[in-house]
């Protein structure tokens, strides 16, 4: 299992700030903002499924408030 290194409230900050330039850049440059697909290699699928598919589901949710605040 990996350990999540450096602080948790800088990371969330710096998380924050990037969701607001993403933001920005769809609506200023939507013709520059494209989704990229992403493959993550596992060697245990469905532990690792689980922990990647939680960790998105907290990132979008992350995006949904920022949107919203916006």
């Amino acid at each position: 299992m990996m350990l999540l290194q450096g602080d948790p409230v800088e990371s969330y900050c710096l998380l924050k700030e990037t969701l607001n330039e993403r933001n920005y850049f769809m609506q200023a440059a939507p013709y520059q903002v494209k989704e990229l697909p992403l493959l993550i290699p596992t060697p245990s699928f469905l532990a690792n499924i689980c922990w990647y598919y939680a960790g998105a589901l907290g990132y979008h949710l992350i995006y949904l408030k920022q949107i919203m605040n916006s």
